[in-house]
């Protein structure tokens, strides 16, 4: 008809017996230990936020791990002395 409801109405999609994937169907190992891969996790999500609030035009300090320890710089200061995360 002419109006479609804003949800999936599948009789198979309801059912819950569509096909799933995720990373663990498909097994291997990590690239590294898990606590390197979440520092360069908090590393990288450091520096986008740090981009998004120099796009927004917010020019203030940002919370930023110094040796690991808590510390706090400002937002366009990209140096790894104010990006260090414990590894």
């Amino acid at each position: 008809g002419l109006w479609s409801p804003p949800f999936n109405t599948d009789p198979m999609w309801s059912a819950g017996r569509l096909p799933t994937r995720n990373t663990m169907d498909h097994g291997g190992a990590l690239p590294h230990n898990v606590d390197q891969i979440r520092a360069d996790f908090d590393k990288g999500k450091l520096f986008l936020l740090r981009r998004l609030f120099i796009k927004l035009g917010f020019d203030g300090e940002v919370a930023s791990p110094q040796n690991g320890w808590a510390s706090s710089s400002p937002v366009h200061q990209f140096s790894e002395n104010h990006n260090s995360f414990p590894e």
